[in-house]
Parts: C-alpha cells; sequence; structure tokens
C-alpha cells in the first residue's frame, strides 16, 4: 500500500493505513517518536490513517521523521523492492505514459484530414 503525504516546512502529513482503526499502532508510533528533540506535535486521525507531525525546523525536518517511520515498518515503498528496482519500476511506468500519449496524437493526426466525413461512414 502506498503512503500519501504533505510537507510544509515545519509540518509533514502522512497516511500510514496501518494507523486506521487501530489505537495500538498509533501508541506504537508514540512510543518511537517519544522525547525526538525538535518535535512539537503529533496529531492522529485513526479514521482516515493519517499522522501529521508539527515540529521546529531548526532542530528536525521531514526527512528525519520520514527516516524514522521507515525504520521502524510504518511506511511501505509505492514500487516492490527498493533502491533500482524501485527507480525501474517508475522509469517504466513513465515510459508507458509516453507511448500511449505518442500514439494518441499519432492517431488525432492521422484522423484529422478525415473529418467528419470518416465518423459518418463509421456510424
Amino acid at each position: 500500500m502506498a503512503n500519501d503525504m504533505h510537507y510544509v516546512p515545519g509540518r509533514l502529513r502522512i497516511k500510514i493505513p496501518t494507523l486506521k482503526s487501530n489505537p495500538q499502532e498509533k501508541l506504537s508510533i508514540e512510543a518511537v517518536f517519544n522525547g525526538l528533540e525538535g518535535l512539537e506535535t503529533i496529531i492522529f486521525n485513526e479514521i482516515t490513517g493519517s499522522v501529521v507531525f508539527t515540529f521546529d525546523q531548526g532542530v528536525l525536518n521531514g526527512h528525519k521523521i520520514l527516516g524514522i517511520l521507515m525504520e521502524n515498518g510504518y511506511l511501505q515503498d509505492r514500487a516492490p523492492g527498493s533502491g533500482k528496482a524501485k527507480q525501474n519500476s517508475i522509469a517504466s511506468k513513465a515510459g508507458h505514459a509516453f507511448s500511449r500519449s505518442l500514439l494518441g496524437f499519432a492517431v488525432e493526426k492521422a484522423l484529422e484530414p478525415m473529418g467528419l466525413g470518416f465518423i459518418g461512414a463509421l456510424i
């Protein structure tokens, strides 16, 4: 399952699917971050499965928070595997999207001179 996140300086919101309706997961996350210097608040929404971290940017950053979540198994990669496998998967998806748009453009250009007469012939 992919994790959705939103970041602005000093604030990180991330969805953690295992948090939904799971009070034990909330306690577990709180314990992991307990006493982390620079962390101001952690706000949980167990209905949506999201957590919002607010922090002092001079002491802590979003990368550190994400790293802690990953190290403790709360985040899942969007693509199977990690590193090179994930990059290859992303590149493959981009290639497929480009191919589809190029094919659509070619078909559109091929049909353009035929105009409504071609559509009428199909009907």
